[in-house]
């Protein structure tokens, strides 16, 4: 990560000993997505995203 061609994070997998005092809870619910409707927007995808970016 950059903050103005600087670099100031880098982003990496943690190692196995990072993840050992970690506990691990497995998921309540299985999927789920597919039950939700499917709706089309009039408004491209790019659009949103450009849009978002110019609030900031």
């Amino acid at each position: 990560m950059t903050n103005n061609g600087e670099v100031v994070a880098l982003l990496t997998p943690p190692s196995s000993v990072a993840l050992r005092g970690v506990r691990f809870r497995g998921p309540l619910t299985r999927g789920g997505f597919s039950a939700l409707p499917r709706i089309s927007s009039p408004l491209a995808v790019s659009d949103v995203l450009n849009d978002l970016r110019d609030e900031r």
